[in-house]
C-alpha cells in the first residue's frame, strides 16, 4: 500500500473536510470546516477564525493510501506567540489505523510549519479515551505533557485539554506554556469547556441559518 502525503489546496479541501468530519464529534464539524477554510485563505471563513482565535499562520495536510483520504494533520500559529507552532485537527480513519499514518502526518504537519524561528512545537488534545492512542503517541515522539490550569470550570460532558510541549531544537530545551503568558481567547488552550461551548454556540446558529436560507 502506497501512502502518500499532500498539501491541503483549494482543490481537495472538500475532501479534507469530509475526512475530518468522519474522525470527530458532530459538534466539532462546523469548527473543522472554517478552520481548514481558513488555512487557504478563503473567506469568510478567514476573517471568522482569524477573529476569534487571533491565527498568524496555517497549514493542513492530508495522508492518502493508494489515492484514498487515511488521514489529516496540520499546525498554526497564534500572534504575540510566533515562536510556538500548534498540531491543528489531526486524526486517522478507522479504516487506515495501525499503519503509522497518524505519526506520519503529524511529523509532516510540524515539518511543513518551516521552523525557521520556531523555538517550541505544542499539540494540545483532550483527555478524552478516543484520544488515548494520539496521547501515547504524541509522548513516543518526545513530546512531554505539561500541567493543565486545575480550576477551570465544569461543564458537564465537557473535557480537559491536555497540552504537550516539544522544543523545535533537539538541542535545546522547550519554554513551558503554562509560563507563555497565553491569553483569552486562546480558549481551546485554557479553557476546553468554553471552547466545547463556543463550537456549540456556532454549530447551532450555522444550522438555524441554513434553515432559514432553505425556507
Amino acid at each position: 500500500m502506497a501512502i502518500e502525503i499532500v498539501h491541503v489546496t483549494v482543490d481537495n479541501v472538500e475532501q479534507a473536510i469530509s475526512l475530518a468530519c468522519e474522525i470527530f464529534k458532530p459538534n466539532d464539524h462546523f469548527a473543522i470546516r472554517q478552520e481548514l477554510m481558513a488555512s487557504l485563505g478563503l473567506e469568510p471563513e478567514t476573517s471568522e477564525v482569524y477573529q476569534v482565535m487571533e491565527i498568524h499562520r496555517a497549514g493542513y495536510l492530508m495522508a492518502l493510501e493508494d489515492g484514498v483520504p487515511a488521514g489529516v494533520s496540520g499546525y498554526y500559529s497564534q500572534k504575540g506567540h510566533e515562536e510556538d507552532v500548534w498540531l491543528g485537527w489531526t486524526g486517522v480513519s478507522n479504516n487506515f489505523g495501525g499503519k503509522g499514518i497518524g505519526e506520519a502526518v503529524v511529523r509532516a504537519a510540524f515539518a511543513s510549519a518551516e521552523l525557521n524561528g520556531i523555538k517550541n512545537l505544542r499539540i494540545w488534545t483532550s483527555d478524552e479515551e478516543q484520544f488515548a492512542s494520539a496521547r501515547r503517541l504524541y509522548a513516543r515522539l518526545g513530546f512531554n505533557e505539561e500541567p493543565y490550569r486545575a480550576d477551570a470550570p465544569a461543564n458537564e460532558g465537557a473535557s480537559l485539554a491536555r497540552v504537550f510541549t516539544k522544543a523545535a531544537d533537539p538541542e535545546k530545551v522547550a519554554d513551558s506554556w503554562v509560563k507563555s503568558s497565553y491569553r483569552l481567547p486562546d480558549l481551546e488552550i485554557f479553557d476546553m469547556p468554553r471552547l466545547d461551548q463556543v463550537a456549540r454556540n456556532q454549530f447551532e446558529r450555522h444550522q438555524v441559518e441554513h434553515r432559514v436560507l432553505a425556507a
